[in-house]
């Protein structure tokens, strides 16, 4: 599958056997011209046309245009567009769905989920893969011009949707969801819950404008909930994504990619502690750290003055608690010069030594947030 974004919240989703496309706007290049009216219209697959509200930015009367380029175009829209903008729509055959509804053919199925400002969400199932577009769904708190129980008021709105979704599935393949810097200081307060809340494997900004940097902000966030983050840097951005076996074994040809160890990260809850502890037990300090602009963030690179290889530390405003670790099955590996005994001792003396192996000569220590390093001899 490849998803290429469009411009604003639109994006197309292209399949073997068919073509979608979410709440157009504009195209790559321009209103009108683009990927879309260049190649995808062209595609022989049904086309499934998807908006989530009337807004303007979510929904262009143009798509109907598009049954005059193309036979097989299936319109499946929000009911509150037939009722805000009628007169465009009277001629067309299409799918009009509230919250709850669904639409089922043999290719795909769509349910409508709620939205905090107008219209509703989309979660689409086709392939074994749960597909979610939020159209307008965010926590819409603009806490910084509300008094707080006017906020508060609109997160819980919010929260309640959220959990209607997770009443339904509490995992997605993949999910596009506002990430609006106009919120202010926790534009991205809504994007975190959702995450938390839904297992998310791929999670892509939309609604940010042309504010790339502030989506990009939300980046450390997403990874420590478990997704990973694809960021449309630039219109017409396309990502292959779900790649199936089938499809490799079609591949005839072979790169040969040399990769290079570059950084591992440990996400941490109290920077200054973690940064102490590493240059106290294994001689490792501050290289350089990156800051959001809006504090929800800060990430620092610790530095062996030996290799390019670094430790990164991320610390998220947001994300106070302790860190659910589960069975803690990964770990990082440093080597020590000189007297590895003295060295052991020295461990054992902070007290950070969680575990020895006599048998295969070597321990490990434990970080304040419980991440386990290996600690052998030089060789």
């Amino acid at each position: 599958m490849q998803l290429i974004y469009l411009y604003h919240s639109g994006f197309a989703l292209l399949f073997d056997r068919m073509t979608v496309v979410f709440d157009f706007y504009e195209d790559s290049l321009g209103p009108t011209s683009g990927c879309l009216h260049s190649d995808l219209l062209r595609r022989p697959v049904p086309l499934y046309v998807l908006a989530s509200h009337f807004h303007a930015d979510h929904f262009n009367p143009h798509i109907f245009s598009w049954r005059e380029q193309k036979a097989d175009v299936r319109y499946i829209l929000s009911k509150d567009i037939w009722r805000h903008r009628r007169s465009c729509c009277r001629d067309v055959e299409a799918h009009w769905l509230i919250k709850d509804g669904t639409y089922t053919d043999d290719l795909l199925s769509v349910r409508a989920f709620g939205s905090t400002d107008v219209g509703v969400s989309f979660l689409l199932e086709t392939e074994g893969l749960k597909i979610f577009h939020a159209g307008d769904l965010n926590n819409w708190h603009w806490m910084d011009e509300c008094a707080e129980a006017e906020w508060k008021g609109y997160e819980k709105n919010y929260l309640h949707e959220l959990q209607h979704l997770a009443d339904y599935t509490t995992e997605l393949d993949l999910a596009m969801f506002p990430v609006d810097p106009r919120l202010g200081q926790a534009y991205c307060r809504g994007p975190q819950q959702f995450v938390e809340k839904i297992r998310t494997r791929y999670f892509v900004p939309m609604h940010f404008d042309e504010s790339v940097a502030a989506a990009e902000a939300f980046e450390p966030q997403a990874r420590a909930a478990g997704s990973t983050l694809l960021l449309p840097r630039e219109r017409g951005r396309k990502f292959t994504l779900f790649t199936s076996p089938d499809t490799l074994s079609k591949t005839h040809t072979t790169m040969n990619i040399k990769g290079k160890f570059d950084h591992f990260n440990f996400n941490v809850t109290n920077l200054e502690r973690s940064i102490a502890f590493y240059e106290k037990a294994l001689g490792l300090h501050e290289h350089s750290r990156m800051e959001a602009p809006d504090g929800a963030f800060i990430i620092v690179y610790l530095t062996d003055d030996q290799s390019e290889f670094m430790l990164e530390l991320t610390w998220l405003r947001d994300h106070p608690q302790a860190y659910n670790l589960g069975e803690n099955e990964i770990h990082l590996c440093l080597r020590v010069p000189g007297d590895y005994d003295a060295t052991r001792q020295y461990h054992k003396e902070m007290g950070c030594v969680c575990f020895e192996n006599d048998a295969m000569g070597l321990y490990f220590i434990n970080d304040p947030d419980g991440y386990w390093i290996e600690v052998l001899p030089a060789k």
